[in-house]
């Protein structure tokens, strides 16, 4: 195995064009820094611009107390040496479908892609909650459907006392359907007619 240092510039540097150019006002950087919380305060605006001058959408900030509680709680639990460990490490393989190895200076840790993936996307919604990208899907794909196969796997937790498998998924179908407006707009979830929306 090479050590590599991981220092070095990598071969995906070359291969991402920049095309973001971020325009701050300079009397606005020391208001960006100012909240106590960790959080930037709603007065903030950034705004982005793509290299053919299209505008990117602005950010919204967060006021919901409970989500900024969950993002001090990430914060203040932050190790600071494993989070360099993240920042700078170098993707050395997938050593089964549930780990993989990274490499940090001259050692190698080996991960549990799983939970670590668990890990990443619970902060990423916490993080970008309600600035969340829309992702669109080629068909819609019907929530009973996608019910019934959570219920199925053997990490739901299901069990007979539970009730029948089929009552829960239309259970969740319709509760997802009274909360269509706020999937919406804190996650950019589009549900119509028992369905996530391919296009809208």
């Amino acid at each position: 195995m090479v050590r590599i240092d991981s220092k070095n510039q990598k071969l995906d540097a070359f291969l991402q064009p920049k095309l973001l150019q971020t325009t701050v006002d300079v009397n606005s950087v020391d208001a960006m820094y100012q909240d106590t919380n960790g959080v930037l305060s709603s007065g903030v605006d950034l705004t982005r611009k793509s290299s053919n001058s299209v505008e990117m959408p602005k950010r919204r900030s967060v006021l919901l107390t409970s989500v900024r509680t969950l993002q001090q709680e990430i914060k203040a639990e932050t190790h600071t040496g494993l989070q360099e460990v993240f920042q700078k490490h170098s993707f050395v393989g997938c050593v089964s479908r549930k780990h993989s190895l990274i490499q940090h200076d001259t050692k190698l840790y080996l991960l549990n892609s799983f939970l670590l993936s668990k890990e990443l996307f619970y902060q990423i919604l916490l993080f970008d909650f309600g600035n969340l990208g829309v992702m669109k899907l080629s068909t819609e794909v019907p929530i009973y459907r996608l019910a019934m196969l959570a219920l199925d796997c053997s990490e739901s937790g299901w069990s007979e006392t539970d009730g029948p498998k089929e009552e829960l998924a239309k259970y969740i179908v319709d509760f997802l359907e009274t909360q269509s407006e706020m999937l919406l707009d804190y996650f950019s979830l589009h549900i119509k007619t028992y369905c996530i929306l391919a296009e809208w």
